[in-house]
């Protein structure tokens, strides 16, 4: 399961002409096109205005897709040709607290090598068409990017490589957008984050339009409640065009001065600890006529889970090919778990089917199992259990759905949810006679690891 919440926010009410909708990850499994434009980037793309670059889907292909890798769709570039951008790479199970390497050497080469990137806490820009980051327990990294000035506009390929076996790597794309007056406005891009775990922190660019009627005045951009979200050192930093450092520790940075589109933008990056919710976004002219514009930026929080169940179940009478009510003792244990006080729980429950069930329930939908269930806690927990209902349903079809809830002990409440994938032993021959012996009986399953269950 990959965690994807607010994802599919845009953050871009008020500034519909200035960028377009989010787009998930294409994957390329060889990276071949990412290495011949990094070989043409060396060679200096001398004619980089005369280029067009293909389109890259907004969806995964190729091998399958472990991990999703997230930028601004475009971004509209001051007259200086300067651009910035977020970046977000959320990967699964197996790539947590791995290190991956962001790619952006058509970016690097339109913007005439003056590119910056930085993880959001601490800010420590670095120089170059790549940059190297350590994935957090939830599998997730957040990246800033500044480039220009100078910036040729079109669309760029930004990829994430996987720095050990299977060396694959995934992409997306970033289109520079040439300067041009817009309807005034202003947006956090993007508008809605799930916070990097380990800091707590978080990157938006705040992009305001006050109409080339504007061009030259000053402006004042602030998000004192983002300052205040954000309660460790140093809370807030400003970071403007080419990754200049405007201020840090502050709610607000004076005296940004629009373009000659009367455009203007500064990367907000929180941290550490920052709380979830709503932060109010203030853009106002320091002169008369004092035009103000406002936005919202939603900081999430990453989804408690654990990244692996697996068990046994136990069936009474057992499947065979005329239908009965079953039985199903589990036995199970949750591993990898992150986000709760927990690190590990194991746990036992007896269940019931609906109805009575045959041996094509295996191959079918299934029939959901209900029953009381018991929990025990690593590192234990006081009181040492927990008890709730569980219920899974009983299939050998991918992902079979798996909930339940601590009501009474430890941790209570807390519901979770998820799926297994079960295997039964003799489920191929359920029902079939063995000559002149009846079919045995399925009794025994395994569902396997590698399932992810969240919390609420």
């Amino acid at each position: 399961m990959r965690l994807q919440a607010f994802f599919g926010l845009s953050g871009r009410a008020g500034l519909p002409s200035a960028v377009g909708t989010d787009r998930a990850v294409g994957q390329g499994a060889s990276g071949t096109r990412r290495r011949l434009v990094g070989a043409a980037a060396a060679t200096g793309l001398a004619l980089i205005g005369l280029v067009t670059l293909s389109t890259v889907p907004a969806r995964a292909s190729g091998l399958g897709s472990d991990c999703t890798l997230r930028s601004l769709p475009s971004f509209v570039e001051l007259a200086d040709g300067s651009v910035a951008d977020v970046i977000e790479v959320q990967c699964e199970a197996g790539y947590l607290g791995k290190t991956v390497e962001l790619e952006a050497a058509e970016i690097y080469a339109r913007c005439g090598h003056a590119l910056s990137w930085s993880s959001p806490d601490p800010y420590a820009p670095a120089s170059g068409s790549s940059f190297t980051v350590k994935l957090d327990p939830y599998g997730k990294a957040t990246v800033a990017l500044w480039g220009g000035p100078r910036c040729a506009a079109g669309e760029s390929l930004i990829s994430v490589d996987e720095t050990e076996a299977p060396f694959r790597t995934f992409t997306t794309s970033f289109t520079i957008e040439e300067p041009r007056s817009r309807t005034p406005a202003v947006a956090a891009l993007p508008g809605a984050q799930i916070e990097e775990s380990t800091q707590g922190s978080v990157a938006t660019i705040i992009d305001a339009a006050f109409g080339s009627g504007e061009a030259g005045a000053q402006v004042r951009i602030s998000n004192e409640q983002l300052r205040a979200r954000c309660g460790a050192a140093p809370h807030l930093v400003w970071v403007g065009p080419g990754g200049n450092l405007l201020a840090s520790e502050t709610g607000e940075v004076l005296g940004v001065t629009l373009d000659e589109k009367g455009n203007a933008f500064v990367v907000a990056l929180g941290g550490g600890s920052c709380a979830p919710g709503a932060s109010l976004i203030e853009v106002d002219l320091e002169n008369a006529p004092f035009t103000t514009y406002t936005s919202v930026f939603t900081i999430g929080s990453p989804t408690p889970q654990c990244l692996s169940n697996s068990g046994t179940v136990k069936l009474t009478p057992g499947l065979t090919g005329k239908a009965a009510v079953q039985t199903a003792k589990i036995s199970g244990t949750l591993t990898r778990c992150i986000g709760e006080p927990f690190t590990e729980a194991s746990y036992t429950a007896t269940l019931t089917t609906a109805g009575p069930v045959s041996c094509s329930v295996l191959t079918g939908p299934g029939e959901g199992a209900s029953g009381p269930a018991k929990f025990k806690w690593t590192p234990k927990a006081k009181p040492a259990t927990g008890t709730g209902p569980l219920d899974l349903v009983l299939s050998e079809a991918p992902s079979a759905a798996f909930s339940g809830e601590v009501t009474a002990g430890s941790f209570s409440p807390l519901r979770f949810s998820g799926s297994a994938q079960e295997s039964y032993e003799g489920a191929a021959t359920c029902g079939v006679p063995n000559g002149k012996k009846a079919a045995k009986a399925v009794k025994t399953g395994t569902f396997t690891a590698g399932t992810t269950v969240t919390f609420e």
